[in-house]
């Protein structure tokens, strides 16, 4: 979960949102002045796909560079399930669909 915390000030859900946003926002000024609604959604959703590729090399993967491999051994351990707790109306709701 360390690598969660270093990385999402660089890069999360919502820059990437703010990022699409900026670069739909300039694209419309410049030549297309009538984006709908819809296809502002559209384009952004396309955009952050683009934008990913970008912070996957210059964000994420120096960032796993960085990690020895031990340490990221150990980072493994921590989605061991003995390190969750189980919550009765999640398992519940999942044997309900799927028994």
């Amino acid at each position: 979960m360390q690598l969660v915390s270093e990385v999402k000030g660089e890069w999360s859900q919502d820059i990437e949102k703010e990022q699409a946003g900026r670069i739909l926002d300039y694209i419309a000024r410049k030549d297309f002045v009538q984006l709908t609604n819809e296809e502002r959604y559209l384009l952004q959703f396309r955009l952050r796909a683009v934008l990913y590729v970008l912070q996957k090399s210059h964000i994420l993967v120096p960032k796993l560079r960085e990690i020895s491999l031990e340490k990221m051994l150990l980072m493994a351990k921590d989605f061991a399930y003995e390190n969750y707790d189980i919550y009765e109306e999640m398992k519940a709701l999942i044997q309900g669909v799927l028994l």
